[in-house]
């Protein structure tokens, strides 16, 4: 209950000019995320806007140096730099890699080592591939946008599980 009111506190403020947005988010509206128990807040990098319950601080576009160090002086937070992987997905500003999808890569790397040392028919590894490892794709896909190379690595991997019958 507490969660939604700030959030509803934060939207209000943002509208009454109270919060600013940051650069990328006024054209959408967007003051803040809440995943689970973890609020992301999104603001201009002033130092009257800065909401001081947060834990890590990430900054991006705010510019020159000074301001981003009184900001840190202010509020003495951990400075982290993205991406960074939240609920397993990761975080960034720009276009994901294949770099950064390794860790999905290995997840189905390693799903298929799993699944390979059981003794299965073809329909049931053709099954294992849909509901499995084309779900741990499907997840990542909706919260991300993959690289093709990424999914193509996926679809050979998967591939070779089924043929390997």
């Amino acid at each position: 209950m507490a969660m939604n009111c700030l959030l509803r506190l934060l939207d209000v403020a943002a509208v009454e000019g109270i919060f600013q947005y940051h650069l990328k988010c006024g054209k959408i509206g967007l003051a803040n995320l809440c995943f689970v128990d973890d609020l992301l807040v999104f603001y201009n990098g002033t130092l009257d806007s800065l909401n001081t319950a947060k834990s890590d601080l990430f900054i991006y576009g705010v510019k020159p140096d000074d301001v981003v160090g009184a900001i840190f002086q202010e509020t003495g937070f951990r400075l982290s730099s993205l991406p960074v992987r939240y609920l397993g997905v990761p975080l960034a500003t720009h276009m994901l890699t294949k770099g950064d999808c390794h860790a999905l890569l290995d997840k189905v790397r390693a799903k298929i080592g799993q699944l390979s040392a059981c003794n299965l028919s073809f329909a049931g590894r053709l099954q294992l591939i849909r509901s499995v490892l084309y779900g741990v794709l499907n997840f990542c896909t909706r919260q991300l946008l993959l690289p093709k190379t990424v999914q193509g690595k996926v679809n050979q991997h998967c591939s070779c599980f089924l043929e390997g019958w």
